[in-house]
């Protein structure tokens, strides 16, 4: 591996970790209670949201469901998550010393970048939602003109309707941005973790097979195939617990992103590309599709691994 393979690895992982943290939703050995609560206070956050900004959770109910998900999946199973983590995270820093292990990282750039892409795409759509309603007052105030009604962030509809630009038209204004930055950031973390561990069982499967494939003569044979089993029984223990967190949150992610990039490539294709609404479709766009891909590129690299013949043919 590369002095560049490395640090691609170690921000990928460091920002995963950090939405994660943020949110509440990293595994952390020792916590204040405060920390605990944080993944509910998100929850209800964004339920209140919800509930509140009716409009925009009936054009979205897909997305509220799939974040309430992974949510609600990442708090009740954070024991499992401990576990991967111990499991997969720890080891594999071990693994990270072995220079022999040439291809323990390839791929990384891969997964790095759609991360980020996943990332920036959020952020950039979340935040020109938000300015939108700014930008109007803006052009208003330099045209001297005054609505009796302004747009809110992601053209909600509240229950009680909007009035000018009073402290409720500012809170509820607050409360949909700070929302809107959750969602991203929840987003960016839960699935992209969940490459992370899969990553982390592919570079186990790889360091299996190296010591397969250099068995001579000197070598103990039946010491490495013990160890080998072992090593394999562990991440079959680990794809169990991946599937019974991740597996609810991974199927509903596909399916709302198949109707949801359906969705936007219709509206593309109705849309004039150099009007402003653009502007935050394609970023939405690429979010959808990058989010999409790292889940599925994931699976396959991990899939690929498993089988190859040296490994399915001795284990």
């Amino acid at each position: 591996m590369t002095n560049g393979q490395m640090w691609e690895y170690r921000e990928f992982r460091e920002v995963i970790t950090a939405m994660l943290y943020h949110v509440g939703l990293f595994p952390l050995k020792k916590h204040s209670k405060f920390y605990r609560l944080r993944p509910v206070l998100h929850l209800i956050f964004n339920l209140g949201f919800g509930y509140g900004m009716y409009g925009f959770i009936k054009a979205n109910i897909k997305n509220f469901l799939l974040i309430s998900k992974s949510i609600l999946c990442m708090y009740i199973y954070r024991e499992d998550m401990m576990n991967l983590m111990k499991i997969l995270d720890e080891h594999f820093e071990n693994l990270l010393k072995n220079v022999q292990l040439t291809n323990l990282l390839n791929g990384i750039t891969t997964f790095r970048r759609l991360l980020w892409a996943v990332a920036i795409g959020g952020y950039i759509t979340a935040c020109f939602n938000s300015c939108v309603p700014i930008i109007f007052m803006i052009i208003d105030k330099i045209n001297h003109v005054k609505r009796e009604v302004y747009p809110l962030p992601n053209h909600s509809k509240l229950p009680w309707g909007l009035a000018g630009t009073g402290i409720i038209y500012k809170l509820d204004y607050l409360i949909q941005t700070l929302a809107s930055l959750s969602i991203v950031t929840i987003s960016c973390g839960v699935e992209p973790v969940f490459s992370l561990f899969v990553f982390q069982m592919v570079g186990r499967l790889r360091a299996m097979t190296y010591r397969i494939v250099h068995i001579d003569e000197s070598s103990d044979r039946d010491s490495i195939l013990r160890d080998c089993m072992i090593e394999y029984t562990l991440l079959l223990k680990c794809r169990d617990i991946v599937q019974k967190v991740f597996g609810p949150i991974i199927l509903q992610m596909f399916i709302s992103n198949a109707v949801v990039m359906s969705a936007l490539m219709f509206q593309a294709s109705q849309m004039d590309l150099r009007s402003w609404r653009s502007t935050v479709l394609i970023p939405y766009t690429i979010t959808k599709f990058a989010q999409t891909y790292l889940c599925a590129f994931a699976g396959a690299r991990l899939t690929f691994e498993v089988k190859k013949k040296i490994l399915t043919k001795i284990l």
